[in-house]
């Protein structure tokens, strides 16, 4: 007795449904993110004139160890809303700037696309604690 072949998807359709599923949790993603005020971290190309840059140069975790007092970031950093906060750490140390941390040598960009308050502690200074306004 011979088994009956069982039909099988097209590779047209399963290829198909592979790209809707993929399509359907980016959709999803960036729902959530919408939802929240933020776009999300990025990256690529420079900042966009309603960017605001924090650059943390080489040696700033050393010089906070030493007992000096660093002013590099504003205890109020205030962003427009459509504008991105870009933190970029040439540091050897991982730096926390309000809510958000960034590793040595990297860069974090928070796009936000409504009005808040975000608060948090700042390792440059951990006397202070920072606030981001958006607004």
């Amino acid at each position: 007795m011979t088994a009956a072949a069982e039909p099988s998807e097209s590779p047209t359709r399963r290829t198909l449904v592979v790209v809707l599923v993929a399509l359907a949790g980016l959709l999803l993603a960036g729902g959530v993110a919408v939802a929240f005020g933020v776009a999300g971290p990025g990256g690529g190309g420079g900042p966009a004139p309603d960017d605001v840059v924090v650059v943390i140069p080489a040696g700033t975790g050393a010089r906070v160890d030493a007992g000096e007092q660093v002013d590099i970031v504003p205890r109020r950093i205030l962003v427009p809303v459509g504008g991105a906060l870009v933190l970029r750490n040439q540091d050897d140390r991982v730096h926390t700037i309000g809510p958000y941390a960034v590793g040595p040598g990297r860069e974090f960009r928070m796009l936000f696309t409504r009005a808040g308050t975000f608060a948090g502690v700042c390792s440059i200074d951990p006397r202070n604690h920072i606030e981001i306004v958006v607004a």
